[in-house]
């Protein structure tokens, strides 16, 4: 894993050097074991750096129309032959990567079978003999995480790619002639000659929803290149192609019983952990004591005996504190566990530094102890293994139940009132089987009343009161977010209203929650994999219905069957999931942090450029402080400002 940068003249204008240089530079986080810079002029001259100096003599009269960058983390062939950009034998691709491909040794062999020839070790190199051999559809041969730039000289094209389900970031912006690209915003910011402008409909998604709706990110301008997707740029334009599109119908003459899909799927993640376990550093894994690191890690424990587990927890205790069930998977598998306990004293002066590392607000607070986690972790490992994606490809949060329920019986033609969802459930459990009665409410189901139950659960802030928050002069003429959200749901292809809710969640929601990954295990120079997030394990799940995955009162169905006997069963019978719970709410109302006064309501040019400070206020003096739910509005709130203040966006 690394960080890429880079820039093409798009029209005729030269890229100027010092700019790459900036770009690399804000990521040096990201690969501190080696650099390298390669330029292309118009005559279609290379010139190769090891360190960007833009002072060289080399660099002095060319005509520069391509630069690839890269900051090197070693994980695979540590030798300098690993070391990037890399170009092919011939001369004629050059390729700048972050990630891992973890079939490559499998990869390599089919290649050398048609006649490929190696030089290094590295899986590097099995990308560039494969985009050799099969072009753009290499993409389609690659298991792994991925974002990448490869410029093909004869064909002057560029070529950019990022894996399936988005693990790897690639970032992109089009300004003055320029086409510049990074593995994160704030190298491409470096490589801008004008302050950053925030944009507006992207912020108010985030109040709303907590993440974005588009490829827009939260600077006006810089766009994310979306997961399964490529981009190209050559004579005849820029063009995005969508290459991974996973269908989330069920087969409809799938009669297979439970057991035999839990075996598939165990095989499926036994495969996984084997390609993902492969390193030449040393592995650990996170372990918060829930089904899916627990699943990881107990699968891991087979490949990589006596590894490092890492978790945090609390000093407030009790429902903010899950180490029990961490420490009875570690003690199952024998690994060398490692706990951390944050202080809420910290937060103030930390925030601004893990929002610079993120480069966008994040969901929520519970990004401060995996912080802290990733941390410890890089004090001993360089790569380190999640459990992140099983709550979305196999029904691991509530709502989709509760959706389902809600919209079938309490939509726009249901006769019941909200206050009798309960009885309601109980009753009909009473009658019916789980599975039996998810296939009856199906045939009742409005999509309609569906996407609005979904779209009202998701959101954090109404669309009205996330508007309101931005001065009137700034929220005038913005779409609303609601309206961004139904598109986007109504948009998606899967024929069922739950496994849209499904869909959604993995192409929306999942990508937020690997970005903040990728950049908090960054931010400390370490790898982080996600073996639950193989494609094949994806196209699996998407190929179950609903009612394989959640039923009332039993989340993840088909993942805890298959890992019966794999999993300690006090983590299997769990009904308490939490989610690495943060005591944010006692934390807002602690006089001596003030962070709401000190962070949004202080001297703050952003906050006072952007935000209708009056209404804030009275935000602040809600009765429902108090609550979970107003806390993680008033987390948002803090969030924003504080973003907009390290960014300086004021």
């Amino acid at each position: 894993m690394c960080g890429i940068a880079g820039v093409l003249s798009l029209s005729g204008v030269s890229v100027d050097p010092a700019a790459v240089g900036r770009m690399s530079d804000a990521e040096a986080h990201r690969g501190p074991d080696g650099e390298g810079v390669v330029f292309f002029d118009r005559r279609d001259g290379v010139s190769r750096m090891r360190r960007f100096d833009s002072s060289s003599p080399m660099l002095a009269t060319q005509d520069i129309v391509v630069a690839l960058a890269h900051r090197r983390l070693a994980i695979i062939d540590l030798s300098d032959s690993g070391a990037q950009p890399m170009a092919d034998r011939g001369g004629r691709c050059w390729l700048t990567f972050n990630g891992e491909i973890f079939n490559y040794l499998e990869l390599k062999a089919e290649l050398l079978a048609l006649g490929h020839r190696f030089h290094t070790n590295s899986d590097t190199e099995v990308i560039l003999q494969a985009y050799l051999e099969w072009g753009s559809d290499c993409v389609h041969h690659l298991n792994g995480m991925f974002a990448f730039a490869l410029w093909d000289t004869s064909a002057r094209r560029l070529f950019c790619a990022r894996d399936r389900l988005g693990v790897k970031p690639f970032y992109y912006s089009c300004h003055k002639g320029h086409l510049l690209f990074a593995s994160e915003p704030k190298a491409i910011l470096a490589g801008l000659d004008e302050r950053p402008t925030p944009n507006v409909g992207a912020m108010e998604d985030y109040l709303t929803f907590s993440y974005g709706l588009s490829d827009q990110t939260m600077f006006q301008g810089i766009h994310r290149l979306p997961p399964g997707t490529w981009l190209t740029v050559d004579s005849s334009g820029t063009r995005t192609h969508k290459y991974w599109n996973p269908s989330f119908d069920p087969d409809p003459d799938d009669r297979r019983s439970d057991d035999a899909v839990a075996e598939e799927l165990r095989g499926l993640l036994h495969d996984s952990l084997r390609l993902q376990v492969r390193s030449d550093v040393p592995i650990g894994a996170h372990l918060s004591g829930g089904i899916d690191s627990s699943t990881v890690c107990c699968l891991a424990a087979a490949h990589v005996p006596r590894f490092l587990t890492f978790t945090a927890r609390f000093g407030e205790g009790g429902f903010f504190d899950e180490t029990p069930y961490a420490r009875a998977v570690a003690r199952h598998i024998g690994s060398d566990h490692h706990e951390i306990v944050p202080k809420r004293s910290d937060l103030t002066d930390l925030l601004p530094k893990i929002l610079y590392h993120l480069d966008e607000p994040v969901e929520a607070a519970s990004i401060f102890g995996k912080y802290h986690v990733a941390e410890i972790v890089s004090r001993s490992v360089k790569v380190v293994l999640g459990g992140q994606g099983g709550d979305e490809l196999f029904g691991g949060y509530d709502w989709y139940v509760k959706n389902l329920f809600t919209a079938t019986s309490f939509g726009s033609r249901g006769a019941l009132g909200t206050g009798g969802v309960r009885a309601f459930m109980v009753d009909t459990l009473r009658q019916e089987s789980p599975k039996r009665l998810l296939k009856s409410l199906w045939k009742n189901l409005g999509d309609a009343d569906l996407s609005r139950i979904f779209c009202r659960n998701w959101s954090r802030l109404s669309p009205g009161q996330a508007s309101r928050i931005f001065q009137p002069e700034i929220r005038n003429g913005c779409r609303s977010s609601a309206e961004r959200f139904l598109e986007a749901f109504d948009g998606l292809s899967a024929r069922r209203g739950g496994d849209r809710m499904f869909k959604f969640d993995v192409q929306h929601y999942l990508e937020s929650l690997l970005t903040s990954e990728d950049r908090l295990s960054m931010a400390f120079s370490v790898e982080s994999r996600v073996p639950l997030l193989d494609h094949r394990i994806a196209e699996f799940a998407g190929r179950l219905g609903f009612e394989r995955k959640a039923v009332p009162g039993r989340s993840k169905q088909v993942l805890r069957k298959a890992v019966q006997g794999i999993v300690p069963s006090e983590v299997l019978d769990r009904r308490d999931k939490r989610g690495f719970p943060t005591p944010i709410a006692a934390w807002l109302r602690d006089p001596r942090l003030n962070l709401v006064q000190s962070m949004v309501l202080s001297d703050n040019s952003f906050a006072r450029t952007y935000f209708d400070l009056p209404y804030v206020r009275r935000l602040m003096k809600s009765p429902t402080l108090l609550s979970t739910d107003w806390s993680e509005r008033l987390w948002r709130v803090l969030n924003l400002s504080v973003w907009g203040q390290v960014f300086h966006l004021g």
